[in-house]
């Protein structure tokens, strides 16, 4: 019997899934078909996330990234912020939370 200690062992790739459980948005199209959207998307039969990234006429995914519920509100509230112009200018100043008052819709 040979005892095989090495630690170049392969390991078998999981097969990669994912399925669209919410179109939300299509941002924008350019003249090859592609589009970038925002979307909820399981990845490998989880829990659904955010998914924002371009994807082909064809369904192919394209780059882009997830984001949790808190990342997206975050991010919810930085846009508003910066939109109306409330955001800080000095890289020091930190908006409390009762300066920005950006909150998620009740049916977001």
């Amino acid at each position: 019997m040979v005892l095989d200690l090495s630690q170049n062992k392969k390991e078998e790739k999981k097969a990669f899934s994912f399925e669209k459980t919410e179109e939300i948005a299509i941002l924008s199209k350019n003249g090859r078909g592609w589009t970038v959207e925002l979307n909820k998307v399981s990845y490998n039969d989880g829990d659904p996330v955010y998914d924002l990234r371009s994807w082909s006429p064809e369904g192919k995914m394209g780059k882009g990234m997830t984001l949790t519920d808190q990342t997206l509100a975050n991010l919810l509230i930085v846009l508003k912020a910066h939109l109306e112009g409330e955001l800080p200018t000095d890289e020091t100043e930190t908006p409390s939370e009762e300066e920005i008052s950006a909150h998620l819709p009740d049916d977001f």
